[in-house]
């Protein structure tokens, strides 16, 4: 047996204790930190079987830290690392892997995971946390100190500000208070400063703080604790993490209470089109202030790799777009994958920053930090009460008939043909729920029959931060049927597609072929319709195409399945003939990918269609923007031609597969498919845009529209096409 000392220093006391005791065996599945600065940080190790060892960082998030840290004894957590982040890697055996957890386990032991010591990874995964200062273990014996103040180890802070003004909805000057207990209560005006006005109003949702002062309150009944000696350094996230104290009082010194004015953000106001303020935005996260973060830099979007992604870090860049600080941090691609060829996987902010460009960006590289570890956030703003619009009928609260409160009264909307998925990607971003997967316009099956229609011919951009910004007509709802009634389904998983433009770009040429190979693409409408005439000699015709390849990836957090059910795929019959494996890697044309079979271009192919535009294809005039030839991509096949070396392929074309996109795969059509080309024949030379949208329609929901449309500039002469400066500009559908 071993005497070991240990050392701990307690606050209330001011002394530092140490206690002798015997070494002995750690309980089973004990955790530990290693390689901290502190006893609240360092790599996370489990003890089994006898033997240390450490936890693979896949598809970790908060809710796995918070249990950590509660197991560990701590009351909450401040943020999770990936790859031992500075801690270093660990020894020995690697026990636990793909570690998932609800958030309210009270043991890892509780939450689901591979058998133990069953993984993939390496030492250069290891997992660790950074947990809060405040102990569960020093409970007890800080509360023996009946004359001292309580410690808060059993609650994390949550503040307001009440305001001097009863009629505001949302405040931003007033006195702060806490909760605890059910209640709310004040916070004194002792050592009460600017930088913890800082850090409190970020926590309420604004990007900063205008001034701080004591005042006294005119209420003060029912006083049972005051939150005082409140320290913080700016760099918190929430008063949480600060130092303070909370007694019984029932008053503050010299009955000085805590003031405190915050700068409203543009998201307290709900202006439009606020996702991307100088060099940094959220994508894919269906709310505003959520989302997977991208720094422009070196002259593109690139997503921010796990690594080294701290709240430090988060809070520069909620701040900058607007908001408060940093509510939530996460990795591991929480929300899609970005599609750069690059990730910026360093980057180095105190938290004080007041925008990313301050910080050190040491890195940007895609070794070693796949896109499947893109960083994600959820900042701090503000919350509105009043939402003036709300979701009735529904099996769940993230669907039903869409109800806005006017005149003193709740309506339905009338779901003319205007009620699309924008309309519905502005009711759920205004909501909290996500992102729009479905706009109903005949939503009679949850309801409201005898509701009174409210709005009428309602048209969104999809951008609008509430549907009250949308036009509408709250009059004239004579055109509108009592079965008209519009109704949303939100959530938070859904695909993102993203074209590959490198490929597109490199891959455009033309080719002038006989009409004897293009009967069934005349059959598609795939041809200018100057092919379409009566002369005997037809077949013996060339049309000049300009083709190209399309690779389209799933990006997102779920399959991109067909909007139509299988049995209402449309069957086109034309005459079949061999059959070619056409798929290859994006970044690799010379590999064919086995089982991939989609028609030659001198082939005639029976095939259903399960979506009867997946992609439209564009010539624009320079000048005006205008279409002046037209292609289009008639989804006959839908299928994981490729896909990244962590996933494996499930949908496939041959027969009647299923058809679809998964995560992490692509579907390839080579510029040597039928339809994969516009047909330019009657197009004069001369310079053009060529314009790809994917899903142009948007019948099949995604988390991120923006990155859809793809426009190169084109020099066409009468020998060759080249294409140049592509990039991805947005959604214009």
């Amino acid at each position: 047996m071993i005497f070991v000392g240990i050392c701990r220093w307690f606050v209330v006391w001011g002394v530092l204790l140490c206690e002798v005791a015997a070494q002995t065996e750690p309980e089973y599945h004990s955790l530990r930190l290693v390689g901290g600065h502190s006893e609240f940080e360092g790599r996370v190790e489990i003890y089994h079987e006898g033997e240390w060892g450490t936890i693979c960082d896949d598809n970790v998030n908060m809710d796995v830290a918070e249990v950590l840290c509660r197991q560990l004894g701590f009351t909450g957590t401040v943020t999770y690392h990936f790859g031992g982040h500075d801690f270093g890697p660990g020894e020995g055996p690697i026990w636990v892997d793909d570690l998932t957890c609800d958030g309210e386990e009270e043991s890892i032991t509780s939450c689901r995971f591979q058998p133990w010591g069953v993984n993939d990874c390496s030492h250069k995964e290891d997992m660790a946390v950074e947990c809060q200062t405040t102990s569960l273990r020093n409970l007890a014996l800080e509360s023996l100190a009946a004359d001292e103040p309580l410690r808060p180890t059993a609650f994390v802070i949550e503040v307001k500000i009440q305001s001097v003004n009863d009629n505001i909805v949302q405040p931003s000057i007033g006195y702060l208070f806490f909760k605890k207990e059910g209640s709310w209560y004040p916070v004194c005006a002792e050592d009460w400063d600017m930088t913890d006005g800082f850090v409190a109003c970020g926590e309420l949702g604004f990007p900063g703080v205008r001034g701080v002062k004591g005042g006294v309150l005119s209420e003060r009944t029912d006083i049972q604790y005051v939150l005082n000696d409140l320290t913080c350094n700016g760099r918190e996230s929430n008063l949480t993490d600060c130092r303070y104290t909370v007694s019984t009082d029932s008053h503050c010194l010299n009955d000085m209470y805590a003031m405190i004015s915050c700068v409203r953000g543009p998201h307290v106001d709900f202006t439009p089109d606020s996702w991307t303020k100088r060099g940094v935005r959220l994508k894919a996260g269906g709310l505003v202030n959520r989302g997977r973060v991208e720094i422009y830099t070196y002259s593109a979007w690139h997503p921010v790799c796990d690594v080294t992604w701290t709240h430090a870090i988060a809070n520069v860049v909620c701040r900058q777009l607007g908001f408060g600080s940093a509510k939530t941090i996460h990795g591991g691609a929480f929300y899609g994958m970005g599609f750069s060829d690059r990730t910026v996987s360093d980057i180095g902010c105190t938290g004080m920053e007041k925008s990313i460009s301050e910080c050190k960006i040491r890195a940007l590289g895609s070794v070693g930090c796949p896109h499947s570890r893109d960083a994600g956030v959820v900042c701090n703003i503000p919350e509105r009460q009043e939402q003036n619009v709300r979701l009735a009928g529904g099996r769940y609260s993230h669907e039903g008939r869409v109800e806005v409160f006017i005149g003193g009264e709740w309506g339905t909307i009338c779901s003319t043909t205007q009620w699309n998925m924008r309309a519905a990607e502005v009711v759920c971003r205004q909501l909290g729920f996500g992102h729009a997967a479905q706009a109903l316009r005949m939503a009679t099956y949850y309801g409201g029959l005898n509701t009174a229609f409210a709005l009428n011919n309602v048209r969104c951009t999809g951008k609008e931060m509430r549907i009250q910004q949308c036009y509408s007509s709250p009059t004239n709802f004579h055109s509108c049927w009592r079965g008209n009634i519009a109704g949303v389904v939100c959530m938070n998983e859904l695909p993102d597609l993203a074209p590959h433009v490198e490929l597109m770009e490199r891959s455009t040429h033309l080719e002038d072929r006989n009409m004897m190979f293009l009967q069934c693409a005349q059959e598609e409408n795939c041809l200018s319709p100057s092919a379409l005439h009566e002369d005997v000699d037809w077949v013996y015709g060339v049309r000049r195409l300009l083709c190209f390849t399309a690779s389209v990836s799933n990006r997102g957090l779920d399959d991109f399945r067909p909007f139509v059910a299988k049995q209402q795929w449309e069957w086109h019959s034309c005459h079949r003939s061999d059959f070619k494996n056409m798929a290859h890697h994006p970044d690799t044309p010379e590999y064919k990918t086995p089982g991939a079979a989609k028609c030659y271009f001198n082939s005639l192919c029976r095939h259903y269609h399960s979506m009867n535009v997946f992609a439209t294809y564009d010539l624009l005039d320079i000048t005006t923007g205008q279409p002046v030839a037209h292609g289009h991509k008639a989804s006959f096949c839908l299928e994981d031609a490729l896909c990244d070396p962590d996933r494996r392929a499930k949908y496939a074309c041959i027969g009647l597969q299923d058809q679809g996109i998964s995560v992490g795969c692509y579907d390839v059509y080579e510029y040597n498919i039928d339809c994969q080309w516009i047909d330019i024949t009657d197009i004069l030379p001369g310079l053009y845009i060529l314009q790809v949208h994917i899903n142009p329609e948007r019948k099949v929901a995604e988390t991120d529209y923006s990155n859809n449309l793809v426009r190169c500039e084109l020099l066409y002469t009468m020998t060759h096409a080249q294409a140049g400066n592509c990039q991805i500009v947005g959604d214009a559908s």
